[in-house]
């Protein structure tokens, strides 16, 4: 069946699971909900490397016609660039 290759390859990790070695996350691609616990690079700065044009506007300010999160991520201090 074929998947995301944001996925990577689908492996047998630790006791015998199967577990993906690229992205581990699903889900609203916009979330920040734990984002400040990742490790980097964390999703935004992932987002950047895989979908540039989604990133851009996810940062661009609401006033300018996008979401606004640079200021969130800024607040809560949260890398977003690489």
């Amino acid at each position: 069946m074929p998947y995301c290759p944001l996925y990577g390859d689908i492996i047998e990790g630790k006791k015998g699971k199967l577990e993906t070695t690229g992205i581990h996350r699903t889900g609203c691609i916009f979330c920040a909900f734990g984002c400040h616990l990742e490790k980097e690079p964390n999703r935004f700065q992932q987002l950047k490397l895989t979908h540039p044009k989604i990133w851009e506007y996810c940062l661009k300010p609401w006033s300018e016609g996008g979401l606004g999160m640079k200021e969130v991520l800024d607040y809560i201090h949260v890398k977003y660039d690489i």
